[in-house]
C-alpha cells in the first residue's frame, strides 16, 4: 500500500473490529501529509463507524470512575468540629 491512497486507509478503518483500532490507523494517518478533504473525508467516515464498534475503553473507564467514588462523601464538619 502507499502511504497516500487513500482508499486503502479507508478499507482499513472499516475492517476495524474496535474503537482502539480505529484510533491505532489514526495515530498512522494523522503525520502524513493528506490535503484538508482528504482528511475531512477520514474524519467523516471514522467518526460514523465509532458509532457502530464496541467501547474497548470501558475497563480505562471503570478504573477511572472507580477512583472517584473511593473518595469519602462530604457529610459536614468532622468529628472534631462538631465538638
Amino acid at each position: 500500500m502507499t502511504q497516500l491512497d487513500l482508499q486503502a486507509w479507508f478499507k482499513r478503518i472499516r475492517d476495524a473490529k474496535t474503537r482502539s483500532e480505529v484510533f491505532a490507523i489514526l495515530d498512522e494517518f494523522r503525520p502524513l501529509p493528506w490535503a484538508d478533504e482528504e482528511r475531512s473525508q477520514m474524519a467523516k467516515l471514522y467518526i460514523r463507524l465509532l458509532d457502530y464498534l464496541p467501547d474497548d475503553s470501558g475497563a480505562v473507564a471503570g478504573a477511572a470512575s472507580g477512583a472517584q467514588d473511593e473518595k469519602p462523601a462530604n457529610d459536614g464538619p468532622v468529628w472534631y468540629e462538631k465538638m
